[in-house]
């Protein structure tokens, strides 16, 4: 089994005080089925941005900035069954300063390439826009309108979901661990290894000192590696991420994590 875990990635921080929405028990609460638009006369749903490059920045007034993150949330099966928050914020453009002023009149649409739909507006979260989803998918899409100010038909791929292992599984403190992930050397994909120790005191984490290239093989030592008798969890966080057509600081990222548990002792 995967354990996706949720990273705290945003370009854009989320309002004080407002923790991100729990998954409807429900289910999501977009369909991530919906046609992306009505069909056409000859009965076949239309896209406007079918036939977009990926990855692709989209086209637009730059006059929003706009920010897209999106992680898997739960319990992770299979790429098909992952359940994917998408959160996309709009604001007034104002020099990349992050208490930016919301836009909460937008038109968002995004979703997996060939499932996107209208965003939800968060209600405890001014200019905020979730979609919720069911699968992991190759690209995902973006297109924001609020009167004259668009971003229209930004694509970006997403990380494939990858697992870890962990060598030795039963190492001792001082010694080096290999932490490996597959699949790997994926385009676009930037990567970064953290160990987290789980103490009676709380939780301990020692990571890269940088995040690198998608390589698939990381060795941690020294400060980065073991360094108390613990149970562990090693976590490898890979995410893309490109800029936006849009002003200041604007970008999407997708980020995908996994872990492997070991031990250490003395």
């Amino acid at each position: 089994m995967v354990r996706a875990l949720l990273l705290a990635a945003c370009s854009a921080p989320r309002a004080a005080g407002v923790a991100p929405l729990a998954p409807d028990a429900s289910g999501p609460r977009s369909d991530g089925d919906a046609a992306a638009t009505p069909p056409d006369a000859g009965g076949a749903p239309t896209d406007p941005c079918d036939g977009a490059a990926t990855p692709n920045p989209g086209d637009g007034t730059r006059s929003l900035e706009v920010f897209f993150n999106a992680q898997l949330l739960g319990e992770v099966e299979s790429a098909a069954s992952a359940f994917v928050r998408i959160e996309v914020t709009v604001c007034e453009p104002d020099g990349g300063d992050p208490n930016c002023d919301p836009v909460t009149d937008a038109t968002v649409r995004t979703g997996a390439v060939g499932r996107v739909v209208d965003a939800t507006p968060d209600p405890d979260a001014p200019g905020w826009y979730i979609v919720d989803q069911v699968g992991l998918a190759e690209a995902y899409e973006l297109s924001v309108e609020r009167g004259s100010d668009r971003l229209s038909c930004a694509r970006f791929p997403a990380p494939h979901l990858h697992t870890v292992s962990v060598a030795p599984t039963d190492a001792r403190v001082g010694e080096d661990v290999t932490v490996a992930w597959t699949p790997s050397a994926q385009p676009g994909v930037t990567a970064n290894v953290c160990l987290e120790a789980i103490t009676p005191r709380g939780r301990l984490l020692f990571c890269q000192p940088r995040a690198g290239s998608d390589t698939g093989r990381v060795v941690m030592s020294g400060m980065e590696g073991v360094q108390l008798a613990a149970d562990y969890r090693a976590v490898v966080a890979r995410w893309t991420s490109i800029e936006l057509a849009a002003p200041d600081y604007s970008n999407a990222q997708f980020h995908v994590a996994s872990e492997a548990m070991f031990t250490a002792h003395w």
